[in-house]
């Protein structure tokens, strides 16, 4: 008992250490920081607009990279670390040997006695060979970095995390090279931005600290309206850098030209548009990424890249115009409705209208359109009631599935619209209820048919032995038999219940319009 207790506190400590070890291997911050950018060449420089232009654009951008992650030092920014510490080093070696040199020089004046002047000399002397000796150190390990950052030599450079992190960890601090020292910082984004009458062209620079290494640019352009759009797409590009992943840039090739005009490229997620880049390229991670391509008038195109043997990629997207079908829609139970498909209002049933081919999600709202609660509970009390003609409230809307193909000729689709949601609800809850209900009834049915079939086998066995009557053995076996039948049918009654709440469940599921 001891011994395992002992082995159990021995895991758990390792387990707690590693875990602890994990969560600490992350001990710096890397600091990242702006300056407010510079407004140039602009017409209209003095208009209130532009007035705080050049501290809101990097202001934005930093709200989007306050949540940046972790950042991989490289090897040559850890090694420019290390030069700085070493030059810092020599420095303080510098002046105090010059210090030491000048206190050996005062002895000759301050010497009492020769004896005094030689014991004073030679301990100066054995300070100032020792300082000698730690500058020519510092000298060779800084000599030898330098000889790894010109041969690239890292191979025996260990990796290194940091947190990301904003200057006085605020959007709103820009930092200013006046009133804090570039030590105190790990990036600095700087910028220009050109204004055109409601348009501004921004480019956003990154310097890496220490070693002043700039790391990338990256350009847009916005419409004073879209600066917070513009801002996360440009925090976008940077993110990668910051986080010290090899970039790629990808430049989009859409087709055809009216396609381009308006297109809109997400990028796992994140919308880039084309419109605004001033190169029309895009800065990316190097790696897999998902890609989709969107453009009014023409179907959206979805796909997956591998952007990782070179430095430079063009991806060239062939869009397909979307192609329309003049399609009329009935139901026998409504008329006059307003039908919207796929959110957007397109006439009403027995209306001719315009869509565009392939699978469509339609809406239709009762007549008159759905009353507030307030509304609904002002008829309630003076005992008035909108009932469609099967007696249902109708005050919710009716959803449909079109698969709409492509004819030259006039669709007609009817429809038969399902109950309201609101009456499909409650009936999916009290199909799920009576479910539940019946599969419990089947498991406490389970209990008295293990029990009295087991005392059946007893009884048998008992009379085989000579211990028991006949009468007994008849009297389990028929208590045993009931229990079974009556566990039979519960499953039985399970199952049905649970093939009528699949029904339930289905039926809130769109009607699928059909073509006469």
């Amino acid at each position: 008992m001891w011994k395992r207790l002992v082995v159990f506190i021995l895991i758990t400590s390792l387990f707690s250490t590693s875990l602890f070890c994990g969560a600490t291997a992350i001990e710096a911050d890397w600091v990242l920081a702006a300056r407010s950018f510079t407004l140039k060449d602009s017409s209209n420089n003095e208009s209130e607009g532009l007035k705080n232009i050049t501290s809101i654009v990097p202001t934005l951008i930093l709200e989007n990279l306050a949540d940046s992650g972790v950042r991989i030092l490289s090897p040559e920014e850890i090694l420019q670390r290390k030069l700085v510490v070493l030059y810092n080093e020599k420095t303080t070696l510098g002046n105090t040997l010059t210090t030491e040199i000048k206190e050996r020089d005062k002895q000759l004046f301050v010497s009492s006695s020769e004896k005094s002047f030689e014991k004073n000399l030679k301990t100066m002397e054995e300070k100032i060979l020792e300082t000698r000796t730690k500058l020519e150190e510092k000298e060779g390990e800084i000599a030898g970095i330098k000889s790894l950052l010109e041969n690239r030599s890292f191979e025996d450079v260990e990796e290194q995390r940091e947190r990301i992190v904003l200057w006085n960890n605020s959007s709103d601090s820009l930092f200013s090279s006046d009133t804090v020292k570039k030590e105190d910082i790990n990036g600095l984004l700087t910028g220009t931005i050109t204004a055109s009458g409601n348009y501004l062209a921004v480019t956003a620079s990154l310097t890496l600290y220490p070693g002043e290494i700039h790391a990338v640019v990256v350009r847009s352009l916005a419409s004073l309206a879209d600066l917070p759009s513009m801002a996360q797409e440009i925090a976008n590009q940077l993110k990668p850098v910051l986080q010290n992943k090899k970039m790629v840039q990808v430049a989009f090739d859409i087709r055809p030209v009216e396609a381009k005009a308006n297109a809109k490229v997400y990028v796992d997620g994140e919308v880039f548009s084309l419109s605004r880049l001033v190169d029309e390229d895009i800065l990316l991670a190097s790696g897999s990424h998902s890609i989709e391509v969107q453009s009014t008038g023409f179907k959206s195109r979805t796909f997956t890249a591998d952007f990782s043997d070179s430095e430079k990629f063009l991806a060239t997207v062939n869009l397909e115009p979307v192609e329309y079908t003049s399609v009329v829609v009935s139901s026998e139970k409504l008329s006059d409705n307003q039908v919207y498909i796929n959110g957007i209002p397109e006439g009403t049933l027995g209306q001719q209208m315009e869509l565009s081919t392939g699978l469509a999600f339609g809406t239709i709202f009762p007549t008159p359109l759905p009353k507030t609660p307030g509304e609904i509970e002002g008829d309630a009390a003076d005992g008035e009631n909108v009932s469609d003609e099967d007696g249902e409230d109708s005050q919710n809307p009716y959803y449909f599935v079109l698969d709409i193909p492509q004819e030259e000729n006039l669709l007609n689709i009817n429809l038969r619209l399902k109950r309201d949601t609101a009456e499909i609800s409650t009936r999916i809850e009290k199909r799920r209820r009576a479910m539940y209900n019946s599969y419990s009834a089947l498991l406490i049915s389970l209990i008295p048919s293990f029990v009295t079939y087991g005392l059946y086998v007893n009884a048998n066995n008992s009379w085989a032995l000579g211990h028991s009557s006949k009468d007994r053995v008849d009297l389990w076996k028929t208590i045993s038999t009931g229990s079974m039948v009556l566990s039979a049918g519960l499953g039985v009654n399970m199952i049905i219940q649970l093939g009528l709440f699949i029904g339930a469940a289905d039926s809130v599921l769109p009607e699928k319009g059909k073509i006469k």
